[in-house]
């Protein structure tokens, strides 16, 4: 997974200049930014700017794992509106709650399927959407206790025993005796 700015050859400071974001894929990214004119993407600023200038340098400037790409582009986009960027970092894809649509515009985009309705990933997409959320936890994971140790999933406790994260949920929620140290630890926030 890659940071990339998007800016103008004469843009010197990437903390206000230009657009900074995340992929997995640069090279599909940059292709879909080089026939974006006209498509309306939902940044305004960064579609006005691809149809104005000729001038757009796409270009890689950090290289790392999921969780390190996020914290990097909020460190070069830690508010919203900052160059040509409307969401503050960090959002994985860019968050874009807020956007009010006309009704025109919500029947002309159910219309045209926009977004992946009817279509399907390639398989080197897929591989590439798998490597991208190896070793990750689900947003929704708790760490759980087991008589095996503390895991940081119940997924994980149940690789470890030999079961399914199913039966550890099962177990964490069983009335029998026989799995009352199965249970979530409850987070503290300091």
């Amino acid at each position: 997974m890659v940071v990339y700015w998007l800016h103008r050859k004469t843009h010197k400071n990437i903390l206000t200049e230009g657009y900074v974001g995340i992929t997995i894929n640069p090279e599909r990214r940059e292709k879909e930014y080089r026939r974006v004119s006209g498509t309306g993407l939902h940044n305004i600023h960064l579609t006005r700017a691809l149809e104005k200038y000729d001038d757009i340098v796409f270009e890689v400037i950090f290289d790392g794992t999921r969780d390190e790409c996020i914290n990097e582009e909020i460190r070069l986009r830690p508010e919203k509106n900052i160059g040509w960027n409307i969401a503050m970092g960090g959002f994985f894809p860019p968050d874009v709650t807020g956007i009010k649509r006309s009704e025109k515009t919500r029947q002309l985009m159910s219309e045209n399927n926009v977004g992946f309705s009817g279509r399907k990933h390639t398989t080197k997409t897929k591989e590439m959407m798998s490597l991208s959320h190896k070793g990750q936890l689900p947003h929704n994971a708790k760490p759980v206790h087991t008589p095996f140790g503390i895991f940081k999933s119940t997924g994980r406790a149940g690789k470890y025993i030999g079961v399914s994260g199913y039966i550890i949920r099962k177990r964490i929620f069983s009335d029998s005796e026989e799995f009352n140290q199965y249970y979530y630890i409850q987070e503290t926030h300091t």
